[in-house]
């Protein structure tokens, strides 16, 4: 590992002539340095990790940061005295090496951290972000926030939500020896895709593969796939799980499924609290289908999805256990698989999507209606169901609730149960009771006399 190094150098950009970094926090320098140099001549760089201060305050900072070195076995670099050229050269060479020993830290840490302890927060162009929930103990502790990037090294970060307010987080570079050392840990929100066959290379670095079930992936080397360009989006974003595979010759792709592209780009069509017929309501993305289907080679393969899913008479319920009453009531959540993109052609500015596709304003809305009219006969169809089988949907409420609840259901139906039973008996009991049985279990699931869709 090499030294530790303070610097003084010129602070050109901030208001003041010079700046001076010390390695670590050390608070009797920080006060010294307080006492050399009053307020307003100084002022701290969050950003840069550094104490800013007047240019007619630097022999005294030279000397304390040089006092300081000495019993502290710093390394200094003072680039004041050096020509322009020299010192940027110096500021470079610190750089490199600083960045060689972040690595050679991060290599000889990581595989002391148990499998799954980390967490993939978010893998951007220069930076990987890696957030940590597990109890290390405090020398692993240590050695592991030792090992991250400090914040001046890397441009600033998006938002990037956390777990939970126990969380630690640890930036790293993106370099390539960290990433392949990553790759061959088991880390969370980070999965490597086997198995998948070749199919396309094309010019521009794009892949195209097949999995096991003939389902089409593509990707694009790392470095490409996070770019974020002004049309196209990156193809992934923080806090959600990356996919990644290795090309032929062996170089480090992100990669996703094709018939993932409504969670990219019209996951709120499929939003049941939205709703079908108030797609107007979710912001626009700012990053064009068209743009990415070229991006990625995926003109072809969308057309015959999109065409494929739109034919399709059938929906699928959103997932809440226990929430029948829901499936009946309001159509929204029934879940057509071309409602994401007829409501992105329908209150979006996606008129190149739309050409691909040759489907004329009319047109999308017709599907708009049909599809609408196929969620009101599942949410239909539901209700007939709950109703024929209203003891067996029941059931599983009923064994939710307490002793005293269904006793009460006993008196109030007329069906005889006992208070030594078990819940689970009298359960049982109080569904096995005829017309009694088949009112208590149509008012546990809340099946109304008439039908009533939400609009």
């Amino acid at each position: 590992m090499m030294p530790e190094t303070a610097v003084i150098s010129e602070a050109a950009g901030t208001g003041y002539a010079y700046l001076v970094r010390i390695p670590y926090k050390h608070r009797l320098f920080i006060t010294s340095f307080k006492n050399a140099v009053p307020e307003p001549g100084r002022d701290w760089h969050p950003r840069l990790s550094a104490w800013l201060f007047r240019r007619n305050y630097l022999s005294e900072v030279r000397c304390l940061t040089n006092q300081y070195a000495e019993t502290e076995h710093w390394d200094v670099l003072d680039t004041t005295t050096m020509a322009k050229d020299q010192a940027a050269g110096a500021l470079q060479e610190l750089d490199r090496q600083e960045h060689e020993d972040h690595v050679a830290r991060f290599l000889a840490v990581l595989p002391r951290i148990p499998a799954n302890a980390l967490i993939l927060a978010g893998w951007l162009e220069q930076v990987i972000v890696l957030d940590l929930e597990t109890y290390l103990g405090d020398e692993l502790f240590r050695a592991w926030i030792r090992a991250g990037q400090p914040e001046r090294k890397h441009a600033s970060l998006p938002y990037i939500s956390m777990n939970n307010s126990r969380t630690t987080r640890v930036v790293v570079a993106a370099d390539s020896r960290i990433l392949r050392a990553v790759l061959s840990r088991s880390i969370q929100r980070l999965q490597m895709v086997r198995d998948l066959t070749l199919d396309t290379v094309f010019e521009d670095g794009i892949i195209h593969w097949r999995d096991a079930q003939g389902k089409l992936w593509y990707g694009a080397p790392y470095q490409q796939a996070l770019m974020q360009h002004e049309y196209v989006r990156a193809l992934y974003q923080p806090s959600q799980t990356y996919n990644v595979a290795f090309s032929p010759d062996d170089q480090i792709y992100l990669v996703a499924r094709a018939e993932a592209l409504d969670d990219r780009f019209f996951a709120w069509g499929f939003n049941p609290h939205i709703g079908f017929t108030e797609g107007y309501k979710a912001p626009p993305t700012g990053f064009p289908l068209s743009t990415f289907l070229e991006r990625y080679h995926l003109v072809d393969w969308f057309v015959t999805w999109a065409k494929r899913s739109l034919a399709k008479e059938e929906c699928l319920p959103v997932e809440r256990y226990g929430w029948h009453r829901s499936l009946w009531e309001n159509r929204n959540y029934w879940i057509h698989p071309a409602q994401g993109l007829i409501s992105l052609l329908l209150y979006h500015s996606e008129e190149e999507t739309q050409a691909i596709l040759g489907w004329s304003n009319d047109y999308v809305k017709e599907q708009h209606t049909r599809i609408t009219h196929i969620k009101e006969q599942h949410a239909h169809h539901y209700l007939d169901y709950c109703r024929q089988h209203a003891i067996e949907l029941a059931l599983p409420k009923l064994q939710t609730k307490s002793k005293s609840e269904l006793l009460a259901f006993g008196e109030q139906y007329g069906i005889q149960v006992r208070k030594s039973w078990t819940i689970q008996r009298l359960a049982q009991q109080l569904l096995s009771s005829g017309g009694q049985s088949v009112r208590l279990a149509n008012a546990v699931l809340e099946i109304p006399e008439q039908q009533k869709i939400a609009v």
